[in-house]
């Protein structure tokens, strides 16, 4: 759920870095040329990480992060063991040109957008494929602070749920490349943004509100420069509506990937830089929120370790830094993960 701007709950940084990397697991080294499936039928995909991640971020909702004492910080720093599962399953037409699938898609390679979609990918004689996908508004898949602006008291949780949908067009007229458009709608159950602070009249508070509508469109290309090595550059556009203007925001940023296979061993990772910029002032801090973000990630997968057929061993590693203006959204994380994965065919 990536195209949910950061901070909407500025929680998810290594969750989406965990699920960036899990994706990369399900489903690295599919290019833009290859076919949806080798045959007709049922196909599935699945994969566990565990590891250790440390992150630090006000809107992380870890029990030692529940007090902050003032709002010039950017909260505690945790740390701590993590598991992450991925899976999906799909069914493939007799003409292998239309594919129905449901969990991760792996349309997101590299992308960091790992929601449970619903969706359908056709592919036609040109080798583009289109896909449509949705996913519903699931609950328990995300939590933030009822008022993140609460000093010296314990900091109350409430559930954030979205749901949204995309259209992407691969690989169009062969020319290897991607267009998407995708949407999501958040909103947090809980909204008390800003409500224990006095000196902040109802006008201030509503420009807090954190439900929001997000659109983001983006544009990758492939370039194959040996028989092993791809690269994959890409810009997009995430344009956030929310019904607080203090939340409302433009945000541009380039992606670059690359792919390294070679016999068993495939070497796989990204790395994003993007700039955000708030619509209007805070009025909790008089600042209009300016943001660099920048993250890396890298994957190094085994594939059939001890000659076992349809599986892999696996590596991974990620690093995330946000820099704000505004110290109290500035948020930071990293982490090491090792594991496995099972496609079966």
């Amino acid at each position: 759920m990536s195209l949910l701007r950061q901070s909407s709950s500025k929680s998810g940084l290594i969750l989406k870095s965990v699920a960036l990397a899990s994706s990369l697991i399900l489903m690295a080294g599919h290019t833009n040329s290859r076919p949806l499936a080798e045959k007709p039928g049922w196909g599935a995909d699945l994969a566990l990480t565990a590891g250790y991640n440390q992150k630090q971020s006000q809107f992380n909702v870890d029990d030692d992060n529940s007090i902050t004492q003032d709002l010039n910080n950017s909260g505690k720093k945790t740390s701590g063991l993590m598991t992450f599962p991925l899976a999906r399953l799909d069914y493939t037409l007799e003409s292998l040109k239309t594919q129905f699938f449901v969990g991760n898609s792996r349309e997101n390679v590299g992308k960091g957008e790992f929601q449970i979609e619903f969706g359908g990918s056709h592919q036609f004689n040109d080798n583009s494929t289109l896909t449509l996908a949705y996913f519903p508004e699931l609950p328990f898949i995300g939590e933030t602070w009822k008022d993140p602006y609460l000093t010296g008291k314990v900091r109350e949780k409430t559930e954030e749920t979205a749901q949204g949908g995309r259209i992407e067009l691969k690989n169009v007229a062969g020319s290897l490349l991607d267009v998407q458009y995708a949407f999501a709608d958040s909103e947090i159950d809980s909204e008390l943004s800003g409500t224990n602070l006095a000196y902040l009249s109802d006008l201030d508070r509503s420009k807090l509100h954190r439900d929001a509508f997000y659109q983001r469109i983006s544009v990758d290309h492939l370039f194959p420069l040996s028989a092993n090595f791809m690269l994959k550059p890409g810009v997009f556009y995430t344009r956030a509506n929310a019904k607080g203007d203090a939340n409302s925001s433009d945000e541009y940023a380039i992606r670059l990937q690359m792919i390294f296979r070679e016999n068993r061993h495939l070497l796989t990772g990204s790395a994003t830089f993007g700039h955000l910029k708030a619509d209007v002032e805070n009025p909790v801090f008089d600042k209009k929120e300016k943001t660099d973000r920048a993250s890396l990630f890298a994957l190094y997968k085994y594939q059939k370790p001890f000659n076992l057929e349809n599986w892999s061993l696996l590596a991974i590693g990620f690093l995330g830094e946000t820099d704000s203006n505004i110290d109290f959204y500035s948020r930071s994380g990293l982490g090491i993960g090792v594991g496995a994965a099972y496609a079966w065919r």
